[in-house]
C-alpha cells in the first residue's frame, strides 16, 4: 500500500504512538513525530522503515510554539503525508493542524469528555476544536463512539474507527525476564489527580492494613496529595506501611514497579481508558479498577480485573482486603488480563480499522 501516514503522539500519548507506529509500519510509510527528548526513549525499538520527524515540544506559554509548529507542518509535507493522526488535544496540536493544511486530520479521541479536574474553559475548547478540525477520528470503544457523537456535533459516523488500547509490551522490554516473585504491594502508578481517585485508595487501605500486616502502598507519580489525607499517608509511611514517589517515574524503574506488584489499583472516580491498564497488560499484573470508561466495557470482573463501585471509599477497602486474600485469584487476573489484552486488544487490531478509515479520508480527499 502506498499511502504515507504522519502520527502525532500529542501532548501525552507517546508509548500509544509508538505502539501504533510500529505496527502501520508493516504496511504504510510511517512517519512520527517525535519531541527531541523523546527520541533516545524510543529510537532503539522503533521499526526501521519509520521516518522520525524531529520537533522541539513548546509549553503553553511559549510563543516559539508558532514557529516550531511551522516547522513541522513543512516536515510533515516534505515526507509526502497523506494523513496526519494526532492523538489527542492541545494548543500546539491544534496549531499544527491549521498549518499542515489541506492534509486530511485524523484525531484519536482518548477522551471524548475531559476528566473532571481538566475541565476548563480552555480545555473544553482545546478538545472541540481538535475533533472539529478533523474529517476522521478514533475511539476505543463503541460507548466512547456513543459519548464522541453524543457531545460534539459535525462528527460522520461512519468515519469513526473503533480500536481498543492495546498492551504497551514495550515495558515488557524493560522488565526483569522472567517476571519477578509478586511482592505484597499495592501499586498506584500515575498522576495524582482527582479523577484518579488516589485519596480513596489511601483512605481505603489504611482501613484494611491492620488485616493485611504484609501488604505496603506504593504511590508512584506527580501530583499532589490532597490535604484530607496527607496525615492518613504520612503515619502510613511512619509505620513503613506506604511509600510516596512524588516524581517522574523513570521507564525502566516503572517497568519493574509494575512486573513485581502484588496487585495495580485504578480507584479512578472517572474515566474513559487507561494506559495504566495497558502497562499492567504488558506485565501480568493484577488489576483491581472500578469499571468506568472501556475498563468496565471490555473487561469483566473477576476474569480479567477485580472490580469495586467508583467513588465508594467502603466499596474499595472491602475488595482490597477480599483480594489481598484471594492468592490464586491474583495470580489468575494477571495471565487472564495479559492473554485477553494479547488476543482481543492486540496492536494488530488497531491496523485493521485505522487502514480502511485511512483509504476512504485519502479517496475522498482525491488521491485514487
Amino acid at each position: 500500500m502506498s499511502l504515507r501516514i504522519v502520527l502525532h503522539p500529542g501532548p501525552c500519548f507517546d508509548e500509544y504512538t509508538f505502539h501504533l507506529a510500529n505496527v502501520l509500519a508493516e504496511d504504510l510509510a510511517v512517519g512520527l513525530a517525535l519531541a527531541r527528548r523523546q527520541i533516545p526513549r524510543f529510537q532503539k525499538w522503533l521499526h526501521p522503515s519509520i521516518t522520525v520527524l524531529p520537533y522541539r515540544r513548546p509549553r503553553r506559554r511559549h510563543v516559539w510554539g508558532f514557529l516550531e509548529m511551522y516547522r513541522l507542518a513543512r516536515k510533515v509535507r516534505a515526507f509526502g503525508a497523506d494523513i496526519l493522526h494526532v492523538q489527542g488535544f492541545g494548543l500546539w496540536e491544534s496549531v499544527l493542524a491549521r498549518m499542515a493544511r489541506p492534509i486530511p486530520l485524523v484525531n484519536t479521541v482518548h477522551d471524548p469528555i475531559n476528566h473532571i479536574d481538566y475541565r476548563t474553559p480552555l480545555n473544553n475548547f482545546l478538545l472541540r476544536d481538535m475533533v472539529r478540525q478533523a474529517q476522521g477520528w478514533v475511539v476505543h470503544s463503541p460507548g466512547m463512539k456513543a459519548l464522541l457523537l453524543q457531545h460534539h456535533r459535525g462528527v460522520d459516523p461512519p468515519r469513526v474507527a473503533i480500536h481498543p488500547l492495546g498492551p504497551y509490551t514495550y515495558y515488557r522490554y524493560l522488565a526483569p525476564s522472567p517476571l519477578p516473585t509478586r511482592r505484597p504491594e499495592v501499586l498506584f502508578f500515575g498522576e495524582l489527580r482527582l479523577n484518579k481517585g488516589v485519596d480513596l485508595l489511601i483512605q481505603a487501605f489504611a482501613r484494611i492494613a491492620p488485616q493485611a500486616p504484609r501488604w505496603r502502598l506504593i504511590i508512584a507519580g506527580r501530583g499532589r496529595i490532597p490535604p484530607k489525607t496527607q496525615p492518613i499517608l504520612e503515619g502510613l509511611i511512619r509505620q513503613g506501611r506506604a511509600e510516596l514517589h512524588n516524581r517522574f517515574i523513570p521507564d525502566e524503574e516503572a517497568a519493574r514497579r509494575f512486573a513485581q506488584a502484588g496487585i495495580v489499583a485504578l480507584p479512578y472516580r472517572h474515566g474513559t481508558q487507561s494506559s495504566v491498564l495497558a502497562v499492567a497488560a504488558a506485565l501480568e499484573a493484577p488489576v483491581l479498577a472500578t469499571p468506568v470508561g472501556t475498563l468496565g466495557e471490555t473487561l469483566r470482573h473477576e476474569e480479567e480485573a477485580f472490580f469495586v463501585s467508583p467513588g465508594d471509599e467502603t466499596a474499595l477497602a472491602e475488595g482490597l482486603l477480599d483480594l489481598i486474600q484471594r492468592p490464586r485469584l491474583r495470580a489468575q487476573l494477571g495471565q487472564r488480563l495479559a492473554r485477553y489484552a494479547h488476543e482481543v486488544w492486540g496492536w494488530e487490531r488497531a491496523a485493521q480499522a485505522l487502514l480502511p478509515l485511512y483509504t476512504t479520508l485519502v479517496e475522498a480527499h482525491g488521491r485514487p
